[in-house]
């Protein structure tokens, strides 16, 4: 095992501008794929992004209730919003008496976090969870709660990797 401290968008883009840089034959062509992992499910935001985007309040898509009436294959999966993202892993509303299936996970995660790094995740989110607890939330209320939540890191995260696309960008017009 190897691990690196930072952002893992931002790693994968340092590692990709370094082998344009140093790493390949300037005498030929290439081809580079960079295959981000941030909008892939567990939404973990760059710390310098954490607030960004909580103000902000996403339209819920009309078909945000579908019951997926007739497409069996979609009907099977866990992609519902209300039924299937995890209030801890998914959501980060942790406290540390409860378990969800899959709490393990998001320990493993949020472990990895420096000291540092930790007590601002811990601040933010910790203030976020008291205050979801607090409303007892049920039925629609919960799952558009989620929606948001989601919402809000899954804009996050993005922004990070649109930053990193805009530094390979850079970095090939400039050469």
């Amino acid at each position: 095992t190897h691990q690196e401290k930072g952002y893992l968008t931002n790693i994968i883009t340092d590692k990709s501008i370094e082998w344009l840089e140093n790493g390949r034959d300037k005498k030929k062509p290439f081809c580079m794929m960079i295959h981000h992992k941030a909008v892939h499910r567990n939404w973990l935001p760059e710390l310098k992004y954490i607030r960004e985007y909580e103000d902000k309040t996403f339209e819920v898509p009309e078909n945000f209730y579908d019951d997926y009436e007739g497409r069996l294959a979609a009907k099977e999966q866990e992609m519902s919003i209300a039924k299937d993202m995890d209030l801890v892993y998914d959501i980060k509303m942790y406290r540390k008496d409860d378990k969800t299936r899959l709490t393990w996970l998001y320990n493993s995660y949020v472990s990895r976090l420096d000291s540092a790094d930790r007590v601002v995740y811990d601040a933010f989110y910790d203030s976020l969870t008291v205050d979801f607890y607090s409303r007892n939330l049920q039925g629609k209320e919960l799952a558009e709660f989620k929606y948001q939540r989601y919402m809000r890191d899954y804009a996050k995260v993005v922004k990070s990797l649109d930053d990193n696309v805009g530094r390979v960008l850079d970095y090939l017009e400039s050469k």
